[in-house]
């Protein structure tokens, strides 16, 4: 497996995720979620029906499909957001459109730092991130 990045507290108290109301408990957040919308730094992250992207959260244990590739990694909730760490991800080769949405997806979602449910939806935000999943079961 490739390793993605590892995003973990830092000192500085601009990396600190921002408080987030009604922050969800450990075990609200715990199931299977799909991207249904999101951005990224550079835009819109695309989403294609035939490569979804998939987000199981565990327990600590963050999982799924990025378009194309397998990830894995760490989650904690904390009292002020949500810190990921330790991610990696098998590579497989796909097609362009797909690697471009697995791409955006990949280098967004693990500098995200705040969480909460809305309307029953996970939004996991982050400095010029926004992704929006929908349960999936």
């Amino acid at each position: 497996m490739a390793f993605l990045g590892a995003v973990v507290g830092c000192s500085a108290a601009s990396d600190e995720p921002k408080a987030t109301p009604g922050l969800p408990s450990f075990a609200a957040t715990n199931g299977s979620w799909i991207l249904v919308r999101g951005t990224g730094q550079d835009g819109d992250i695309p989403i294609l029906d035939e490569a979804p992207i998939s987000m199981v959260l565990a327990d600590g244990v963050v999982s799924g499909v990025a378009a194309c590739n397998q990830y894995e990694g760490g989650y904690r909730v904390t009292p002020r957001g949500i810190v990921f760490a330790g991610a990696s991800q098998n590579l497989m080769g796909c097609s362009e459109a797909v690697e471009t949405s697995e791409e955006a997806y990949t280098s967004s979602v693990f500098r995200s730092r705040e969480l909460a449910i809305v309307d029953d939806q996970l939004r996991i935000s982050g400095p010029d991130v926004e992704l929006v999943f929908d349960p999936f079961e």
